[in-house]
């Protein structure tokens, strides 16, 4: 299957040509390739999306499996279905691709539509994970009008933790930064709070901010002090 259309890549090339005396060669050439790049992926997982309608009275059913990078609040609330996609009207609603949408589609033969079809992608603990988000934030994954926010509080979490429930370890900013900080002794209360945050996904990594300020008069520096850990946004 294939979703090619000359036309449309015609008029993408020749928006994206304008562009050219302004910003050159390289953002030309990055336009172009991610629109070849989207067609090559939504070819892909149309026929899968064929060849699971083809066999549906075998039990074929399909999933959308997020591999994380340009992962949306509509890709994730479908994947969290499992593999339920086989009638015509919810491969309808499955063939939503946003731009740069790196979901996969994945057939099932297993009849348990939350089974573990890509390892580590467990939809019913996925599930669980939008619960969780929706009840922190007040808002629903459902809404398309909440979408930007939840997008946003999503950012603020790991994205390995988003899609399989890895909860992200404690880092340093370098080795310097750990080996300062593990003589520090308000460092375990730190560590404390670092782990409350992680468990809920928010990986936490510890930097020095310590800030050096000038004493005009004396002309001599001092240290202030600053909490020294930060929330790393993945």
């Amino acid at each position: 299957m294939t979703v090619y259309e000359p036309g449309s890549v015609d008029d993408v090339a020749r928006y994206q040509a304008n562009k050219l005396a302004k910003e050159g060669d390289a953002a030309f050439v990055r336009a172009c390739g991610e629109f070849a790049r989207n067609d090559a992926f939504r070819s892909l997982n149309e026929t899968i999306i064929a060849n699971v309608g083809r066999d549906r009275d075998e039990g074929a059913m399909f999933a959308r499996v997020p591999t994380g990078t340009e992962t949306c609040t509509f890709c994730l609330m479908l994947a969290s279905r499992g593999a339920v996609y086989h009638t015509r009207k919810t491969a309808g609603e499955w063939r939503h691709f946003h731009r740069g949408c790196d979901c996969k589609v994945v057939p099932s033969f297993e009849g348990d539509p939350d089974a573990e079809l890509v390892q580590g992608v467990k939809p019913r603990e996925l599930y669980e994970r939008i619960v969780l988000m929706e009840r922190q934030t007040g808002f629903s994954f459902a809404d398309s009008k909440a979408s930007r926010k939840l997008s946003d509080f999503m950012a603020l979490h790991d994205r390995d933790w988003l899609l399989t429930g890895k909860v992200p370890e404690v880092g340093y900013e370098n080795e310097a930064t750990q080996a300062k900080k593990l003589k520090d002794k308000d460092h375990p209360a730190e560590v404390r709070v670092a782990n409350r945050l992680r468990v809920h996904g928010l990986r936490t990594v510890f930097v020095d901010d310590e800030v050096r300020s000038r004493m005009k008069k004396r002309g001599v520096s001092k240290s202030s002090g600053y909490p020294i850990w930060i929330l790393a946004l993945r």
